[in-house]
């Protein structure tokens, strides 16, 4: 496989490669184990047929060729494993810079709207702050205004019953 094939594959399939590969070198054991039991059989039927010697001269051949394509095997499983394991660990170091850095961003976003929501509790302090002191000029402005009234309407009230109240004592009088 290419290594950018490999680059672009997740950990699920990487995991199903590596399963794969562990497949195929039991499959190959168990041909091994297949291969050594006839060997020995035919061990067996070389020492009916012949001397010991000739037999391991023709087996020869044949055993140091399995072996080789097992040990040949083994070792492209070993490697393949070796890849993956470190592809793996680039993967995870990518994965926690990852998450460092949305985390980070995070904190920092967290931070201005924490920034953002102050400046704006200040804000409508300051705002509130202005409306009630505005509020109570307002009132003290309407409440002299209000008094001022009362003070000409009770004092032109005053002059209203002194001048009618003269008014009624003098027609009572002259009647």
């Amino acid at each position: 496989m290419a290594e950018t094939e490999l680059r672009r594959m997740n950990r699920m399939e990487l995991i199903e490669i590596i399963y794969a590969l562990q497949q195929e070198q039991k499959i190959l054991e168990d041909e091994k184990k297949t291969l050594e039991d006839r060997l020995e059989n035919w061990t067996i039927q070389c020492e009916e047929s012949g001397t010991i010697a000739e037999a391991a001269a023709k087996m020869n051949g044949l055993f140091e060729a399995a072996q080789a394509t097992a040990n040949q095997y083994l070792e492209a499983v070993r490697q393949e494993s070796e890849k993956s394991r470190i592809r793996l660990k680039q993967q995870a170091e990518e994965t926690k810079e990852e998450q460092d850095r949305i985390l980070a961003e995070a904190k920092e976003k967290a931070e201005t709207i924490r920034q953002e929501a102050d400046n704006y509790r200040i804000s409508v302090r300051k705002e509130c702050k202005e409306m009630i002191d505005q509020a109570e000029e307002t009132i003290r402005e309407k409440w002299d205004a209000f008094d001022r009234r009362v003070q000409t309407y009770l004092k032109n009230h005053e002059e209203l019953n002194i001048f009618l109240g003269r008014n009624m004592f003098e027609r009572h009088t002259y009647e």
